[in-house]
């Protein structure tokens, strides 16, 4: 248990380097606080779990419908 939520914590910091390294840095921020809230615990972890995620997603689904729009033609 605890070594799978290392896991998940360590690829969460991975992927919020590369989004900043890729030029979303706010998609990078909501991939470290998901990260962060997987180390604390309590209902203040939940609030940053899904912040976290809801950042990672609105920046991420307007440039995954623009890449779907380019495809097509």
């Amino acid at each position: 248990m605890e070594l799978g939520i290392l896991f998940v914590c360590a690829l969460l910091a991975g992927a919020s380097v590369i989004y900043i390294i890729s030029g979303y840095p706010i998609a990078g921020i909501g991939a470290a606080l998901m990260a962060l809230s997987l180390f604390t615990a309590g209902m203040l972890s939940i609030v940053l779990l899904w912040g976290g995620f809801a950042i990672v997603l609105i920046v991420r689904v307007p440039a995954i419908i623009k890449s779907f729009k380019n495809d097509k033609k």
